[in-house]
């Protein structure tokens, strides 16, 4: 594992914007070119405390993550041929109320994520194209593809 980021990886700190109702977390704007690749939806999914979910890989999909409730630990595993990360692991811890991250995902890239927390925690994904219109797979996370072993 390498605290490097993986080729193509942004990590987008971000600030909270607190008011009197309770606060603000941007997480993508389509004119910020380093992190906007196109809109094809948003979703959020929600992940039970302990549980993992992933390993997800897309052919030309390109992933916007942030957490906006709750402790995450994502994990991205590079195995394309042609990437000089090829073979890397890369953590992005997300902490409720101390670190709120937006990151990059690009094509090819394996992604898997673990709630950490006692609470249900939910990420958010802007994806660059709508579900079912890109080549996905989803990896068994005991895969002898991937080194990484959750704990």
């Amino acid at each position: 594992m390498t605290d490097d980021a993986l080729h193509g990886v942004v990590v987008r700190e971000r600030d909270s914007i607190p008011n009197a109702q309770g606060e603000i977390r941007h997480i993508l704007r389509a004119d910020d070119a380093e992190l906007f690749r196109g809109f094809g939806e948003a979703y959020a999914s929600v992940t039970a405390p302990d549980v993992i979910k992933g390993w997800h890989q897309h052919d030309t999909q390109w992933n916007v993550l942030s957490c906006v409730s709750g402790n995450v630990l994502l994990a991205l595993h590079d195995p394309r041929a042609t990437s000089p990360t090829r073979g890397k692991t890369q953590e992005i811890a997300f902490i409720d109320g101390q670190k709120h991250r937006t990151v990059l995902i690009p094509p090819g890239v394996l992604y898997s994520w673990k709630n950490c927390g006692v609470s249900p925690a939910v990420l958010i994904n802007c994806a660059s194209h709508p579900h079912g219109t890109t080549v996905s797979r989803k990896i068994p996370l005991d895969s002898v593809e991937v080194p990484y072993r959750w704990q």
